[in-house]
């Protein structure tokens, strides 16, 4: 209950009804007495603070604030004839199956109601309520008024129609306010029911039992059909996994070569082993090509030797497989026309093969994808329904390899081909390989030329100043060739790094925002080459691969 303060006895009795100090004369001539010890009060009427009551000649007793208000609480009732009654809310519920049910709810909303033949403690039983009521339906109310006490658990459970009116956190300002108090007790002031039965029987309530009834049947009908289908789900799932795990054993060799392969370690020793056996036919291949006019005798044709993904499947060493795609598909073939990666794949298979293994898994992955694509199921582009996604990416394909090659020679420096269209066509834009080598190594040639009749210049420039500018010119000068060449080293750094995580199939990572490095992972949240923190992630796609030399290019010097 909320503290009263100095409002010690708030109404006074006389001849059976309570009074405010508003409402009697002055002094002992109120006529009123305490509601709780029944002993005489007077009536304070001051000019400047609040009227009030206090006893005459006798103790403050600790209980009359309680008393007058709870008295007052069941007067104002008595006195209105009306009521709010609480809110009255149904929750049924029917049993379905298992821990299944379905529910259905009435709420009645707080509500005004007209009360009839009010009387104060009127015997119900063996029990005294606050207040007994009649409604216009014939049905009796009980009304217990709250100040600090609930009503006691046998009588809340014994009398029907017990609704309870709290007053337990009414302020000593609102005590006072005999009209906020009205609206308190009849309204506004938090109230429930113990025990209600008015609702029980109205059509509201009879229509949410019918509808709970006749929603029963087809409830339990869905849930025998739900747990049908689930128990086939599982069924299924449990078939397709163990369908699965079948097929899967029978190429769970070849697919761990696979993932034993995307090691740089296996692939370095794979190609020394290719390299040696292959030694004699790279001469033989070299020869030829330098006896026509379109290599060095001790350098590889321009556009071929190069790292792909996946470049050991061939069972020769890539340079050899790469100069005879050379030679039949562009050198020997006329500007403008058409090649095909198929075309390509199938060449070589026939000129050298592919490790057979890995043949057998790039086979079913290949036609996983198109039975994928044909049910447009989520597999279609990762290839095997029966692999998990590392291990279909962990099978190289030919055809794939062979696309790689052919985009490669699509970019500079070699640019000996175009991709047209889709399909995975190129058109032959230079059969001269040697000729693009010759026109590379000139630019190249000139680009030094330039840098160095740069650096003439200013040293002569600087021969010719007699003066202390002379010495900042040429320590400039060495700066910017220090310069030049960390940059040109840290420029062949990234690309080493960058040709090793794409041979090791690194499809997430990280770029460095400063020396533009790529890695795999970080050293304590930095660069494992410059030690710098501006580093973000980044998907390592075959596109990033391919477009990183000229990204490299067009990135800002390191500072």
């Amino acid at each position: 209950m909320a503290g009263y303060g100095d409002l010690r006895v708030p109404f006074g009795e006389k001849n059976g009804r309570l009074y405010t100090p508003d409402e009697v004369d002055q002094g002992k001539a109120c006529g009123c007495h305490c509601p709780s010890c029944q002993s005489p009060l007077i009536a304070n009427l001051p000019k400047v603070k609040r009227n009030y009551f206090s006893h005459h000649r006798a103790k403050e007793c600790p209980g009359g604030y309680e008393t007058a208000l709870h008295r007052m609480g069941k007067q104002i009732i008595e006195d209105a004839g009306y009521v709010w009654l609480p809110s009255k809310s149904f929750h049924f519920r029917a049993h379905v199956a298992e821990d299944v049910y379905i529910s259905e709810k009435v709420v009645f909303e707080p509500h005004r109601t007209e009360l009839l033949d009010v009387v104060s403690e009127q015997m119900a039983e063996i029990w005294r309520p606050d207040l007994t009521a009649n409604l216009k339906n014939g049905s009796t109310v009980y009304i217990e008024i709250k100040v600090s006490h609930e009503v006691d658990e046998p009588k809340a459970g014994a009398l029907d129609n017990l609704m309870e009116i709290d007053l337990a956190t009414v302020s000593p300002e609102e005590v006072r306010d005999l009209d906020a108090l009205r609206e308190i007790v009849l309204r506004a002031a938090p109230r429930h029911w113990y025990r209600c039965s008015l609702y029980d029987d109205l059509p509201r309530v009879r229509a949410a039992r019918k509808r709970l009834e006749d929603r029963l049947p087809a409830a339990k009908a869905k849930f025998v059909a739900e747990r049908e289908a689930t128990e086939k789900r599982e069924l299924e799932k449990f078939r397709y996994e163990e369908n699965k795990e079948r097929q899967r054993e029978l190429y769970a060799p070849d697919v761990e070569k696979a993932f034993r392969m995307q090691s740089e370690e296996a692939q370095t020793k794979l190609h020394q082993q290719m390299e040696e056996k292959c030694a004699p036919a790279i001469r033989q291949e070299l020869a030829r090509l330098h006896a026509a006019g379109h290599a060095l005798p001790d350098r590889l044709p321009f556009g071929t030797g190069v790292r792909l993904k996946g470049d050991w499947i061939v069972r020769c060493h890539y340079s050899l497989w790469q100069m005879f795609v050379l030679e039949h598909f562009i050198i020997n073939v006329p500007v403008g026309h058409h090649l095909t990666v198929r075309a390509v794949v199938d060449a070589v298979r026939s000129r050298f093969g592919y490790i057979k293994w890995m043949d057998r898994l790039a086979t079913m992955k290949l036609e996983g994808k198109k039975k994928g694509r044909k049910r447009g199921t989520w597999y279609a582009d990762t290839g095997v329904w029966f692999l998990s996604e590392s291990e279909n990416q962990a099978i190289k394909t030919p055809y794939f390899l062979m696309l790689q090659y052919l985009r490669r020679l699509c970019d500079w420096p070699y640019s000996l081909l175009t991709e047209t269209g889709e399909g995975y066509r190129f058109t032959i834009i230079s059969n001269r390989p040697h000729a693009r080598y010759l026109e590379y190594q000139g630019a190249e040639a000139r680009a030094e030329q330039q840098r160095e009749a740069r650096r003439r210049a200013i040293k002569r420039e600087a021969e010719m100043i007699e003066t202390q500018d002379a010495k900042a010119i040429l320590d400039k000068l060495e700066a910017e060739q220090r310069e030049a060449e960390a940059e040109a080293r840290r420029f062949n750094r990234n690309l080493e790094i960058a040709e090793g995580l794409y041979r090791r199939g690194v499809s997430k990572g990280y770029i460095c925002n400063r020396c533009h490095v790529l890695m795999e992972q970080l050293d304590a949240m930095k660069c494992v080459e410059c030690g710098s923190h501006a580093v973000q992630s980044k998907e390592l796609s075959t596109e990033y691969y391919e477009s990183y030399p000229f990204r490299l290019r067009t990135m800002p010097k390191m500072k």
